[in-house]
């Protein structure tokens, strides 16, 4: 547990340093992937016209536009302002941060949002994107050859790795919260339910999953704010 004198440190220089370095970074990378762009229209003379670029433009923003406020807004409560410029930056956010971050806070037995889990988040984060760097450079380079030496059963099974770790991320984040539990499942699934039949439909955009997600972290802070307000005037 952090000391007042590190927690002062932690919140008025390491943070401040991060969200300077966080914006820089991310910016540059912003930068950075307008090159196979600039690329391809300078060097191979292919420039789309305002029409081409207007519909490429609509179409990304309805699937992903919602995302960038939504990811931060449902991850932020593991990965805290170091995870989340980190994640951003390297990508993998869902299948990789996230699960790498809830569980090193846990092993490291600090409180998620806490000034020490934000340190475990910051490290977890870093140690994984380099470990993810080598992998998918391994796998770039010869994946397709291992893959094909992979029997069919394994190969089908490689599809469910994503479900079973988020399920194991959700049994392992609500132990001993059954209530916790009930309450973000079920608004998930009024949320599924309302998708299916279409009551989402008047919002802009193909795709309205996000609107579940939504509900359901919302509605969880929403419960769970309650729960301990609850609790703390029947203490009192």
């Amino acid at each position: 547990m952090m000391k007042n004198g590190e927690t002062s440190l932690y919140k008025k220089e390491f943070i401040p340093y991060v969200i300077k370095w966080g914006r820089i970074t991310n910016l540059y990378a912003v930068l950075i992937s307008f090159v196979p762009v600039a690329v391809v229209m300078w060097y191979f003379g292919y420039v789309p016209g305002v029409t081409e670029l207007g519909i490429g433009l609509v179409s990304t923003v309805s699937v992903v536009g919602v995302m960038w406020f939504s990811d931060p807004i449902a991850y932020f409560p593991i990965l805290g302002i170091p995870g989340i410029y980190m994640a951003h930056l390297s990508g993998n956010t869902a299948n990789l941060k996230v699960p790498v971050a809830a569980i090193a806070q846990d092993a490291a037995g600090v409180k998620l949002g806490s000034d020490e889990g934000g340190i475990v988040v910051t490290i977890s984060c870093a140690v994984s994107a380099t470990i993810c760097l080598l992998a998918l450079s391994i796998a770039c380079i010869g994946g397709a050859a291992l893959l094909s030496y992979l029997p069919n059963v394994l190969i089908v099974a490689l599809g469910y790795v994503l479900p079973a770790l988020h399920a194991a991320l959700l049994a392992r984040m609500t132990k001993g919260q059954p209530k916790m539990l009930c309450c973000g499942m079920f608004l998930a699934f009024i949320g599924w339910v309302l998708l299916k039949v279409g009551a989402f439909s008047f919002i802009p955009g193909k795709s309205h999953t996000w609107v579940v997600t939504l509900l359901a972290v919302f509605g969880s802070i929403i419960y769970a704010r309650l729960s301990f307000k609850k609790k703390t005037e029947t203490s009192i």
